[in-house]
């Protein structure tokens, strides 16, 4: 039903009205015998016999100095009430504001009216009875906002309250309660619509299975009658709806409301289940890591740890740093890859080493891995760097420092004749050094030397000092 304002024409309706009530053949004879009759008293009487509207519109303006005029118009008025009313009555539709300007017409053509009262007396009841008939909010609103005073307000109020009470109990939706108890918060259904509006929001939380719904119904019923069942149903809810996001912090929010909950152990072994599946997935060290964070005494942490240590062994295969062979071993030191990896490292010292080609470097090594797979490669390079040394300066101090720690070094033959020690000179040095290799250096050195005798005593001693040690 359109309840708009409308904006009602005298002269739209007067014509409305016409069309609708006169026969267009009877009109046509009437206005012959009107133009026939001769004189005013007979044109008077065919306006009356044929008493419409437009029978007494012609007849006022082709007689507009008959002593009939005051008589017509009376006459004229009353066709145009009986006219109004007949067409009131007639109306079959739902527009209230259409059926009301019909009546308007009249009174905006005759305020002052004869009918006047009986107009508006007609048209509130015409109001009245159509809100009626059509039984909706905004309809009995309608006549409210037009009768504030109306002599039917009270029941109207009466019907608007039972149709907004009746709109609530068909919907059977809380709003639709909440609003009939705000507009009517002592009306006639309010005790029966508190209870209903209990019910509908207990009955919508229960179809959304959402907590929220539940705490809702809790904050506004505290002491509800379905108050134990909303809280088993809230923990539930909290509890499927972790369970349905399926992942590692899905149930947290269950946990942290329920700590001693119902379903609390088998959320917490779900959780865990969750976290290692999601570290499953990622396939990651950062994944199984948060996993044993989280669960380092866990029911998969014997499986997590052995595919986080094969992560971590193909990572520092992988970047092939001491560094990272350094992390793993400090995570795995008795792991399943312990021994490869301690062997790659060694692989990398070295590698790293030979980079860098100096005595430290090399000794560094050394001191790391002195029986190691490079040892021998090391000293090796350490004793070339140093013959380089000698060779570079190519002085006899310097020969003489290289052959005194590679007496018989593999470079010696390589040192300039000029720059070897003299026989005399070499056994000055031997004796200063006092060794078992440097005395067993000369005696190679010098086998007819004068001092071959003693060089050998010597070297027996020492030896026999080194066995005693050994001893």
């Amino acid at each position: 039903m359109n309840y708009r304002k409308h904006g009602y024409k005298k002269t739209c309706y007067r014509r409305l009205f016409i069309v609708k009530t006169v026969h267009c053949g009877i009109c046509l004879l009437l206005i012959f015998l009107m133009i026939a009759c001769s004189g005013t008293i007979g044109k008077f009487k065919t306006a009356k016999q044929v008493n419409t509207v437009q029978a007494y519109d012609s007849f006022l303006e082709e007689n507009a100095d008959s002593n009939f005029i005051a008589q017509a118009k009376e006459l004229r008025e009353k066709a145009y009430f009986q006219l109004i009313k007949k067409n009131t009555n007639g109306y079959n539709g739902n527009d209230v504001y259409y059926l009301a300007g019909i009546l308007d017409t009249y009174l905006e053509e005759y305020p002052k009216g004869e009918y006047r009262d009986e107009i508006k007396n007609l048209r509130e009841k015409n109001w009245f009875d159509m809100v009626i008939k059509i039984d909706q909010q905004d309809g009995y609103q309608s006549y409210l906002n037009e009768y504030p005073n109306g002599q039917f307000v009270s029941d109207i109020k009466k019907r608007k309250e039972k149709s907004q009470y009746k709109q609530a109990v068909k919907n059977n939706s809380p709003n639709d309660y909440k609003e009939y108890l705000i507009e009517y918060p002592k009306g006639i259904y309010a005790s029966e619509a508190k209870k209903n509006r209990e019910k509908a929001l207990f009955e919508e939380a229960k179809r959304s299975k959402v907590p929220n719904a539940y705490e809702q119904y809790l904050v506004e019923y505290p002491k509800g009658i379905y108050k134990i069942e909303a809280k088993k149903l809230k923990e539930q809810s909290w509890f499927e709806a972790g369970k349905k996001k399926n992942s590692p912090t899905g149930l947290d929010s269950y946990m942290t409301e329920y700590p001693q909950g119902k379903y609390f152990r088998e959320a917490k072994k779900i959780r865990e289940k969750n976290w290692y599946e999601y570290a499953t997935q990622q396939n990651t060290i950062d994944g199984y890591n948060k996993y044993l964070l989280e669960y380092p005494h866990g029911k998969y942490y014997k499986e997590a740890k052995s595919i986080l240590e094969e992560l971590w062994y193909k990572k520092a295969v992988f970047l092939n740093t001491i560094q990272e062979y350094n992390h793993f071993l400090a995570r795995f030191r008795k792991g399943n890859f312990s021994e490869d990896i301690e062997k790659y490292k060694e692989e990398a010292w070295f590698q790293k080493v030979k980079k860098s080609h100096t005595v430290k470097e090399y000794l560094q090594y050394l001191m790391i891995y002195p029986d190691g797979k490079y040892a021998s490669d090391a000293k090796d390079a350490i004793e070339l760097i140093k013959f380089s040394v000698a060779r570079a300066a190519n002085t006899a101090s310097a020969y003489k420092k290289y052959l005194s720690e590679y007496p018989n070094g593999k470079y010696v033959s390589e040192i300039p004749t000029v720059n070897r020690p003299a026989e005399k000179e070499a056994w000055h040095y031997t004796r200063d050094i006092d060794s078992f290799f440097q005395y067993n250096w000369f005696i190679n050195r010098f086998p007819n030397s004068k001092f071959i005798d003693q060089a050998r005593e010597l070297r027996e001693k020492k030896k026999k000092a080194i066995d005693h040690l050994s001893e």
